[in-house]
């Protein structure tokens, strides 16, 4: 079984010639590869150089950040430096400019995904659990190493609780403290509340621990 592998592994490239068999991935389906499987970019670089040695070509990089790029012209996002409250040793807070990214029209946002799963016939109301005439979602917050990220989440879908569910659309490199939790947040979400897509009402509903509950309700803790 050895000796038949190396055989294989000296003779493969020269075989695959021979035969004229090449796979071509085109950045479409690169970059769809990329978000499954939750890669970095320089995680794919390498998984493409692993895939060239087996005769499987994918796209460039520069082609698949492009076509990304398109994509999401439809979704603006912005970024800016802005005034956080940051912790003190000796007790109390002050304020320091750290970055802010975030998409500036939540509802847009949602109305673009809520397109997407409508096209892939992936809505679903849950056999009845959601109203007929409702679109529910979820908004949740996230603190992971030195930033923060809030993301939503579409409940009509099979696995509404899925990591590939979740879309960010504001991350902020602070402290999650009630202050900072109102940067680009409460404004988009009261106007997402009140918002329709094809004729259906969206509910909005907050998800995440007690702390971030607390923080966003304007909760002291239990009483």
């Amino acid at each position: 079984m050895s000796e038949l592998k190396m055989i294989l592994s000296e003779g493969r490239d020269k075989l695959l010639k021979e035969a004229g068999f090449h796979i071509t991935i085109p950045p479409e389906q690169g970059l769809a590869m990329k978000a499954d499987l939750c890669l970095p970019w320089r995680k794919l670089r390498v998984m493409k150089r692993w895939m060239k040695s087996w005769g499987a070509n994918m796209a460039s990089e520069g082609k698949q950040r492009s076509l990304m790029k398109s994509q999401l012209s439809e979704l603006p996002v912005e970024g800016e430096s802005v005034p956080f409250a940051f912790n003190l040793k000796r007790g109390g807070y002050e304020l320091c400019p750290a970055p802010l990214a975030y998409a500036n029209d939540l509802q847009s946002m949602l109305f673009h995904l809520l397109e997407e799963k409508q096209r892939l016939n992936q809505l679903t109301w849950h056999n009845g659990v959601i109203p007929d005439n409702e679109i529910w979602v979820k908004i949740g917050g996230d603190k992971g190493g030195s930033s923060f990220k809030t993301s939503i989440q579409v409940v009509n879908i099979d696995k509404p609780n899925s990591v590939r569910n979740s879309c960010v659309f504001v991350v902020f490199e602070a402290p999650d403290c009630s202050s900072n939790l109102h940067h680009k947040i409460h404004d988009q979400i009261d106007h997402l509340q009140n918002s329709c897509w094809r004729g259906y009402t969206i509910r909005v509903f907050m998800s995440g621990d007690y702390e971030f509950l607390c923080y966003m309700y304007g909760l002291s803790g239990a009483s």
